[in-house]
């Protein structure tokens, strides 16, 4: 009987997928894929991929009634997954049901879609995936935030390589830049720096290295903008 019931979770919500011949293997019924990159994670030859897929439940599209912002919030949650290619198919190797934010906020009606899904956002080069994210609102302020992550396979997991953040301000030009390299332990942060006027753009770099044990696999990562990295 308890053989019954672990096969009926499996295939009423997807949560045990590790195989699959087809991409689509590892989709969860009821949710779609968003976005899609495909490159060779794993030094094998062979084209692994990484997708992110989105709920489709009509009750996670919220009206907005506060007469400013979205006019619909869409807040189903989304998966990301990285799967590793072989003869056979693909192999479920990480995946994160937190990192990549929903399309909306339902307490933030004015924030966009932080997520970058085009194929400048969202990709794999040289055996790393990248995810970029950019947080700016449609209404109510005037800073912005960008932050890329880039992951690969590294002491057989797949793990948090870097982190670059971009703060600015859309009226002041103001701009602040963040840097990480966690295999090297290094971090930079710039600051005084003006992307509008050449006389107030006067950027200083501090640098200073961290302690870590062990690198940050993908799947501990919390809600992208809940990750900070105050080493």
């Amino acid at each position: 009987m308890k053989t019954l019931y672990t096969l009926i979770a499996f295939f009423m919500y997807g949560a045990a997928f590790t195989q699959g011949n087809t991409i689509q293997s590892f989709v969860t019924k009821g949710w779609n894929i968003i976005a899609i990159a495909k490159g060779d994670l794993n030094n094998d030859g062979s084209e692994d991929a990484a997708i992110v897929i989105e709920d489709t439940n009509r009750k996670n599209f919220l009206p907005n009634n506060e007469g400013m912002g979205h006019d619909t919030l869409n807040v189903n949650p989304r998966r990301l997954i990285v799967l590793f290619k072989d003869a056979k198919g693909y192999n479920l190797k990480a995946s994160n049901d937190t990192f990549i934010p929903s399309e909306n906020d339902s307490t933030d009606y004015c924030l966009n879609d932080p997520f970058v899904k085009s194929v400048d956002g969202f990709f794999i080069k040289k055996g790393v995936l990248h995810i970029s994210f950019i947080q700016e609102a449609v209404c109510g302020r005037y800073n912005a935030k960008d932050r890329q992550y880039k992951f690969r396979m590294q002491q057989n997991d797949f793990v948090l390589i870097g982190y670059d953040e971009q703060l600015y301000d859309k009226q002041k030009g103001d701009i602040e830049e963040v840097s990480i390299n966690f295999l090297s332990r290094k971090k930079s942060r710039t600051a005084g720096g003006n992307y509008f006027q050449e006389e107030l753009n006067h950027p200083k770099i501090l640098l200073k290295t961290f302690k870590l044990p062990n690198l940050i696999p993908l799947s501990a990562l919390k809600k992208e903008w809940e990750n900070q990295f105050d080493f």
